[in-house]
């Protein structure tokens, strides 16, 4: 390991261990995963079993082209950290590409077509690429990539024939499938992941160390298995694309909902995906406190009150830099008064 990367390492693990002996005096010197919970001293540091988090996936980082989201790294394990960037960070820069190429009229990666002539006829089974073109009506252009020796790269040679002898006048019917390597439910676990360290950077062990945040981590653990598994859908808990916001830079908030009927939570964004985490033990005088110092929230909350709308307090805080503030009373730190 470099001198440079070790030594960035330390750093991390000096910024974990001093928030983890804040809020439990049992463990000095010592880092928890946030993720799989196994402890680690600080001489685990040399032997490669802890590495670098980046809370977002390289893609998100050269797409946001912000400061701020290069800067949002935590430690973790290196079991945890690889299989997190083997599964829905990968899945997570997946869907992103394709969501990209589709607002420029493209399909991302390549895909099978089957043509289909009729029962009779076996179809034609092909590894093409595909452009939309959309005017009055949506129409698509099939393009063969060229191997370096000018054959249609991943055909085979008398599927082609049979494609180009149809001629022009022989209808046929179409099928495309799927890009074979894009997991949606593994995506929206990268997103899950992702929010859930975020929410770790930001408050620390006093936020994750809560029985609340159990139902998380064991979706991301078994998410790290490939378990097919749809997103969580709760008041507190999930994921959503939303074509309304857009956020080029990583947001975190507390949203409080005044109507009584829904609790409060993290919200967590960037581009135009939000994703919710549990926010349940908290103090509420604290936190009443907190949003009352900011004048732009407090001066909101009668007309939010009477709308029964929800309020939202952006969050600009890290546990990386080893200070203390009202978040850390808000989640129960006892008062020295």
């Amino acid at each position: 390991m470099s001198g440079g990367k070790e030594e960035f390492l330390e750093t991390l693990f000096h910024a974990h261990s001093f928030d983890l002996a804040s809020v439990d005096p049992r463990y000095p010197d010592h880092f928890v995963c946030p993720i799989c919970f196994t402890v680690f001293s600080h001489e685990e540091i040399h032997s490669r079993a802890l590495s670098d988090g980046h809370i977002w996936p390289e893609g998100f980082r050269e797409k946001s082209e912000t400061e701020k989201i290069r800067h949002q790294h935590v430690l973790l394990c290196t079991e945890c950290n690889n299989r997190a960037g083997t599964m829905g960070d990968k899945q997570m820069q997946l869907r992103e590409a394709a969501k990209d190429a589709e607002k420029r009229g493209e399909l991302f990666g390549g895909r099978t077509v089957e043509v289909i002539r009729g029962p009779a006829e076996k179809p034609i089974r092909l590894q093409a690429q595909l452009k939309l073109e959309q005017n009055e009506a949506i129409q698509g252009k099939i393009i063969f990539p060229l191997d370096r020796t000018g054959e249609w790269a991943r055909n085979n040679p008398k599927e082609r024939e049979r494609f180009e002898a149809l001629g022009k006048n022989n209808p046929f019917s179409m099928i495309v499938y799927p890009f074979h390597e894009m997991k949606l439910h593994l995506a929206e676990a990268g997103w899950i992941t992702s929010a859930y360290l975020l929410a770790f950077f930001t408050f620390g062990y006093r936020y994750i160390l809560n029985g609340d945040l159990d139902r998380v981590r064991e979706y991301i653990l078994r998410s790290f298995t490939d378990t097919p598994e749809q997103p969580p859908k709760f008041d507190d808990f999930g994921i959503q694309e939303c074509g309304t916001h857009y956020f080029q830079e990583p947001v975190i908030g507390l949203v409080v909902p005044l109507d009584g009927k829904t609790g409060v939570h993290l919200e967590i964004s960037l581009f135009d995906y939000h994703v919710r985490l549990p926010f349940h033990h908290y103090v509420p005088q604290a936190l009443w406190i907190l949003i009352q110092r900011n004048e732009e929230i407090s001066k909101e909350i009668p007309r939010l009150l009477e709308e029964g709308a929800r309020l939202y307090a952006p969050i600009e805080c890290t546990k990386m830099d080893g200070h203390e503030c009202l978040w850390d009373y808000v989640l129960g730190k006892l008062s020295p008064d």
